[in-house]
């Protein structure tokens, strides 16, 4: 998961529960990282709108007795901001190799 080109993506999110604990980079970013590492990307593929699609599958989804809100408290409210955050830019997911 990185950061979108636009603003600081609004926060809490599934791993983060403020913008304080949240510590994106952009996949530019996180590119320039990898490579000052002596690391080589060979591929990189954007799956954000897949991602955002299942997402929004699963948010509107009948509630199941497992699943990722039995251990992360307040999912619901964090995988809304999350899809929010995908939907307008804030964040993306990405493959990389």
């Amino acid at each position: 998961m990185g950061r979108g080109g636009g603003p600081r993506p609004a926060a809490s999110l599934p791993w983060a529960g403020s913008a304080e604990l949240s510590h994106l980079v952009t996949p530019e970013e996180l590119r320039t990282l990898v490579t000052d590492a002596e690391l080589e990307v060979i591929a990189r593929t954007d799956l954000t709108g897949p991602f955002a699609r299942l997402m929004h599958t699963v948010l509107n989804a009948p509630p199941q007795p497992l699943g990722l809100h039995v251990c992360i408290p307040d999912f619901d409210a964090k995988a809304t901001n999350l899809v929010d955050n995908l939907d307008h830019e804030r964040a993306r997911l990405m493959r990389a190799i």
